[in-house]
């Protein structure tokens, strides 16, 4: 049966009667074998009626059901709770744990009496050596410092005239001997030039070309740590070691809000920058959009396989420099903000290539594949913007939508930043004696190396003098990571949300202003 009878004998539950009729149906079967690859309906099927004739009619099925409440009342619970829970990570929650280190004291750097001082210094880091850092306690004193050092000194060229901030809690005008100071870990044995990274000083050691390894090495032969002994270059390294798998041990999603804390307006001048460039291609579709779509797809793959070849061309330089590191005593890249990290990571070369390539592979695909439904597409688009060209105020609509997103993600950032931070921090024991007399409450039996301890209580009942409880992680609570999920998977909703009401509101206005 053609479609033109099914419409004249009422089929989907309309009747029509009358040649009108008729001729409104004969038109819309050579329409629907012009576009349609199945001219033929399915006599079961009894939903909404798709073609009317005449007056506007509205067929619905009985067997159909209103199921959006459900998802109303579930998107609902869940904004109300969006609400409610950033009150308890408010409350518990310091962002400062992500932008600023902590001392041995558990001090965050940088606030407090410790305001301008926001880069931590490790006093010796062969300490550090032989160290795990998941296991993590170097027993050398951690301090605040407003800057890095910049120049080689040691204890043996006696006190310089900025020695004092880089001592801990040395008071002004102290005027006990430098050697009782070293001895008493109030202020370190040498210095080495450093550089921040992500608010600890790295020693710039080994960032050198090979015509300066010599120099360096006299340097550090020169050099005496606390115990009197010379500065091997061997344990130092691991100790630079150790405190680059302290920074790298922080979890990505940890890096990811400290680097926005720092980095915010890049963010904000990039999201302003993709708002003038999609105002301008909206703008220049409706000029011309056959030209300027086929421009686009012409020029997608040869971009994307550019950007592929450069990532796997990185991917190879880093590589080979890491294996030939020029005869340097070790490589290590200068890291100079926290974003280095990911710059210098062959790895995420090899990552952004394999993934630009398989995007190029796949577009291409469908590039050849739907090509006919490319060009009908191409002609849909040149069709919409006429009906845009006569509705000057739709193309504001876009800048209220992303301005709408920008806020939702904002606020689920500041909400995730809050929740990242709240827990407690933990301290644990190091340089341990084997004759200690302290009681560990949690196992009942003496305090040994690493156990988890509390400075006040620890500090009193020890018996060890070379022992000490000091600050080793900041351990997030375990409700938070459950809210976490809930923040990820709400913003994505809400975004997701407000990008296809606006989908819904232009084409509304546009099939209006069409009609």
């Amino acid at each position: 049966m053609k479609r033109s009878e099914m419409v004249r004998e009422g089929y989907g539950g309309v009747t029509k009667n009358g040649s009108e009729e008729a001729e409104c149906a004969d038109n819309y079967s050579d329409q629907s074998h012009k576009y349609s690859d199945d001219p033929e309906p399915d006599p079961s099927h009894t939903g909404l009626n798709v073609y009317e004739c005449g007056a506007s009619q509205k067929v619905l099925d009985e067997t159909r059901s209103y199921t959006d409440v459900i998802c109303k009342l579930l998107m609902i619970f869940c904004f109300l709770g969006w609400l409610c829970f950033p009150l308890y990570s408010f409350s518990k929650g310091n962002p400062a744990h992500l932008m600023y280190p902590t001392n041995s004291e558990g001090q965050i750097c940088g606030l407090g009496n410790l305001t301008g001082k926001p880069t931590l210094l490790y006093f010796d880091l062969t300490q550090c050596d032989g160290i795990p850092a998941a296991v993590g306690g170097c027993p050398t004193p951690q301090v605040c410092v407003a800057e890095c050092p910049k120049t080689y000194w040691t204890s043996a060229q006696g006190k310089s005239s900025d020695l004092d901030q880089f001592c801990n809690n040395l008071s002004t005008g102290t005027n006990y001997p430098l050697s009782q100071l070293v001895a008493e870990k109030a202020c370190p044995a040498y210095l080495l030039p450093s550089r921040p990274v992500q608010g600890r000083c790295v020693p710039t050691v080994g960032l050198v070309g090979k015509e300066e390894t010599g120099r360096v090495k006299d340097k550090m032969n020169a050099m005496k740590t606390a115990d009197g002994e010379v500065l091997h270059m061997d344990s130092l390294v691991q100790g630079i070691k150790y405190l680059m798998d302290i920074i790298d041990a922080r979890g990505h999603s940890e890096k990811l809000l400290f680097s926005l804390v720092f980095y915010w307006w890049i963010v904000l001048l990039s999201f302003l920058l993709a708002l003038i460039m999609s105002l301008t291609c909206t703008v220049l579709i409706n000029l011309a959009a056959k030209y300027v779509m086929w421009t686009n797809i012409v020029l997608c793959p040869p971009i994307l396989v550019a950007g592929a070849l450069y990532s796997l061309m990185r991917y190879r330089q880093l590589s080979s420099a890491q294996e030939n590191p020029n005869q340097d005593y070790i490589y290590l890249p200068p890291v100079i903000t926290s974003l280095s990290s990911y710059w210098i990571n062959k790895n995420t070369w090899l990552v952004c290539g394999v993934i630009l390539a398989v995007i190029t592979l796949i577009i291409s695909i469908l590039l050849v594949y739907f090509f006919s439904r490319v060009k009908l597409a191409i002609k849909l688009i040149e069709e919409a913007s006429k009906a845009v060209s006569l509705m000057k105020t739709v193309l504001l609509f876009p800048l209220v939508q992303g301005v709408a997103q920008v806020l939702i993600i904002v606020w689920s950032l500041t909400v995730s930043m809050f929740l990242a931070t709240t827990g407690a921090p933990e301290y644990r024991v190091v340089d341990a004696c084997s004759s200690e007399t302290c009681i560990n409450p949690d196992t009942g039996q003496m305090f040994s190396l690493h156990d988890v301890c509390d400075p006040q209580t620890f500090a009193e009942c020890t018996g060890c003098p070379r022992a000490q409880c000091v600050y080793h992680k900041f351990v997030p609570a375990s409700l938070g990571s459950w809210l976490q999920v809930w923040n990820l998977g709400l913003v994505v909703w809400l975004v997701w949300l407000v990008q296809s009401s606006g989908g819904l509101v232009v084409s509304a206005a546009v099939a209006r202003m069409a009609g």
